[in-house]
């Protein structure tokens, strides 16, 4: 059985060829290695995740972020716990003390410090995107972005000037780019709308749009293009999906595939 399974994943691989060598895109793991459970050998947002996804040949990666109520960044996706954790409630009404200990995706690892995951990443000038959980179901509010900017200010000031360089904040929120006041992190907004995108991009100053793959389209890239604006890629998982995003050649892939990915860009 276990060779069978084996089998199966070198035919998976080898079936992803070298088709777009020419291309300048980055591959970033998504929240490591993958978000999705069954394609991850460690569970996502950790520093064993993100390991695994820059042995894979991962050029960064993605990490979601959550902050606590007194200002913790942690490395997390969901705003509750209930689901993955042994924990209950949001994020965002507990303070760290409350929930540094509960464990996640019913392993032993407890939930991380932002910071753990980008010390791994930044000190081996790694790219770092980090996607900004920025609305507390609980509270059906958003968080605090001026606090949100103190922490990652916080975060941010241990590193040089060429790390830092090397973040991405992307949000769903165009407002908490209002309150970012970091000038060497590249900020970038994530929408499945361009219509409504490419306006606040352009008014507020912004490097890049992440967009889901199903949404996006020639006249896009086109427009990106003629605009200066770098383009971000996620929800990319099978082959098919791989090749696709690698057709509009965007700086960065938020992939679920690693190995794929970089087999179709390297060889």
């Amino acid at each position: 059985m276990r060779f069978g399974v084996l089998l199966i994943v070198v035919i998976i691989i080898a079936s992803c060829k070298k088709e777009y060598p020419n291309v300048q895109t980055q591959v970033l793991g998504h929240a490591g290695e993958s978000i999705i459970k069954s394609r991850s050998k460690y569970p996502p947002n950790t520093v064993e995740s993100v390991k695994r996804a820059l042995e894979l040949g991962a050029n960064g990666v993605e990490i979601d972020v959550q902050m606590t109520a007194d200002g913790y960044l942690l490395a997390y996706h969901d705003a509750s716990l209930d689901e993955n954790s042994t924990g209950t409630g949001c994020i965002n009404s507990q303070t760290y003390t409350d929930i540094q200990d509960i464990s996640i995706y019913n392993s032993d690892t407890k939930i991380q410090l932002l910071k753990e995951i980008s010390d791994f990443v930044l000190h081996q000038y790694k790219p770092l995107l980090l996607d900004i959980k920025h609305y507390n179901d609980c509270s059906e509010s958003t968080i605090d972005f001026s606090q949100f900017n103190a922490s990652l200010n916080n975060l941010l000031s241990s590193y040089t000037d060429d790390q830092k360089a090397l973040v991405t904040v992307n949000c769903r929120n165009q407002y908490i780019f209002n309150y970012l006041t970091d000038t060497l992190i590249s900020k970038s907004l994530e929408s499945d709308d361009f219509a409504f995108a490419l306006p606040v991009i352009k008014n507020k100053g912004l490097d890049m749009l992440t967009i889901k793959l199903d949404a996006m389209r020639q006249e896009i890239k086109d427009s990106l293009t003629a605009n200066h604006i770098s383009l971000s890629i996620y929800n990319v998982k099978t082959r098919g999906e791989v090749y696709k995003s690698l057709e509009f050649d965007p700086e960065f892939v938020i992939s679920d595939n690693i190995e794929c990915t970089i087999k179709a860009i390297d060889g």
